[in-house]
């Protein structure tokens, strides 16, 4: 049976062997933004940004058999009224 290691784990036990890494990719971090429409978007996932309005978030939840009922009221609010122009996510949930 093959012993699955993480990427870490696997440069690590390269170095160790005297290995030179080049080229490995720091991993992304992810954030999001709300635009004044209500359309959420997610950067960090790939190249570009992912953004998607109330009625895509809800046929996505659907798909993946996410309850949209059991969803956040607070993400389901900012998704039905978008935010304020200069306001925050954070202060928009």
């Amino acid at each position: 049976m093959a012993k699955t290691i993480s990427v870490a784990e696997l440069i690590a036990q390269a170095k160790k062997s005297g290995i030179e890494v080049t080229g490995v990719p720091e991993p992304r971090t992810l954030s999001v933004r709300l635009s004044v429409k209500g359309a959420v978007s997610v950067y960090g996932l790939g190249r570009w940004p992912v953004t998607l309005y109330k009625g895509q978030w809800e046929a996505l939840f659907g798909f993946l058999g996410v309850d949209v009922a059991k969803v956040n009221p607070a993400f389901r609010a900012v998704l039905a009224k978008g935010r304020e122009k200069g306001e925050e996510l954070a202060e928009a949930i």
